[in-house]
């Protein structure tokens, strides 16, 4: 049973570091067999994608369209979204 908060509060978010990201996907992919590719790059941008969602404040960066649908296809896999899972508490 889950414990019931006020709907009023706002739900608090925790921020993974870079490495964290890295170290969770690389753990992920090992678990399920999968090959483990270099995604630094990729988990730099959707850090930076991410905050822009949960924090008005974050500084808003355009990006470019190809990075827009990169980061799109890439929230979409399940093993990012297994490591997203734990963002909020």
């Amino acid at each position: 049973m889950k414990n019931k908060e006020s709907s009023s509060e706002l739900e608090t978010v925790k921020l993974l570091s870079h490495d964290d990201i890295l170290s969770r996907v690389k753990y992920l992919n090992s678990e399920k067999g999968i090959m483990y590719k270099n995604i630094a790059s990729e988990a730099k941008i959707s850090k930076s994608y991410f905050l822009q969602i949960i924090n008005k404040n974050f500084p808003n960066q355009k990006f470019q369209e190809k990075s827009q649908l990169r980061m799109s296809i890439y929230f979409k896999k399940p093993e990012i979204k297994a490591m997203l899972k734990d963002f909020r508490k």
